[in-house]
């Protein structure tokens, strides 16, 4: 339950904060909140107390240093969740009454967690009108940072009717997209694997050794950092597909994957690696 007298302290910090220097006092804030003169000159006080507020000139109270980083800090999980409402279709009212609730205990991790999403809705909509487009055009509409995505490797040909790839088992998932001054990379994080031998049936152990990704033009050799490979973000192919809040972006590369069990190398194997964004 969100205590009410720290809610009316969030909201006139605020006003300190957003309004007018001739707005910027007790009755007009008092008004504003709908609040008696009283009770926010009581709130001005106790801000004081706590370092946020300074009231040294009585009539035109202002926020400390430290006000100001505590509003700024509050504004900007209040905005992630009413960017986060709207996305998912709630009227922009309620987006706004449920943000300021919601923002006042939220972890750190989660307002993470709903930027990252917000950062995906945001590119999702701005290249709602793309049918097709590369994975250097995503890149460049992207913020620095590294994002999670699902991803599935599909086998090129399937005579049994089973269309997952071995390869699916060879890495973690969700991969990373990692955007640096629009351009991306995408690191998949390799994994030992354990299956059957089809000669004589005994379990063996084995990890992927090598993968190729495809240009455009030929195969390259993908690099590797310690137990990550990296893939180019501007290789993957992605189309639109959906409309609204059903709308994503699937990317796809094909590429070939070796593995190693022990000191054998299996037969090379081609999959088409598919990234949902």
């Amino acid at each position: 339950m969100i205590d009410e007298n720290e809610m009316l302290k969030l909201q006139v910090l605020m006003a300190l904060y957003e309004n007018e220097d001739s707005e910027r006092n007790v009755s007009s804030i008092a008004k504003s909140l709908n609040e008696k003169n009283y009770k926010i000159s009581r709130i001005l006080s106790t801000l004081e107390q706590e370092g946020l507020a300074d009231k040294t000139v009585e009539r035109h109270p202002r926020l400390t240093e430290g006000g100001m980083e505590m509003i700024k800090c509050y504004k900007y999980k209040v905005d992630i969740f009413i960017n986060h409402l709207l996305y998912e279709g709630i009227s922009e009212k309620n987006a706004r009454k449920d943000a300021v609730m919601w923002a006042l205990n939220t972890s750190d991790e989660t307002m993470k967690v709903l930027d990252e999403a917000n950062e995906r809705y945001r590119i999702t909509n701005e290249l709602r009108g793309e049918c097709a487009f590369s994975g250097n055009i995503l890149c460049k509409l992207m913020r620095d940072g590294d994002y999670k995505f699902s991803y599935v490797f599909y086998r090129m040909c399937s005579e049994d009717g089973n269309v997952l790839s071995m390869a699916n088992n060879g890495f973690e998932n969700p991969c990373t997209l990692s955007v640096r001054k629009g351009k991306g990379t995408i690191r998949l994080k390799a994994k030992r694997v354990s299956a059957n031998s089809a000669v004589n049936g005994h379990m063996m152990m084995g990890e992927v050794s090598r993968v190729m990704y495809f240009d455009g033009i030929d195969y390259k050799e993908a690099v590797k950092e310690g137990d990550e490979i990296l893939i180019p973000a501007n290789t993957i192919q992605f189309v639109n597909t959906g409309t609204g809040i059903g709308q994503f972006m699937n990317g796809t590369v094909n590429m070939k994957m070796q593995c190693s069990v022990g000191n054998m190398h299996m037969p090379e194997s081609v999959a088409l690696f598919s990234v949902t964004i």
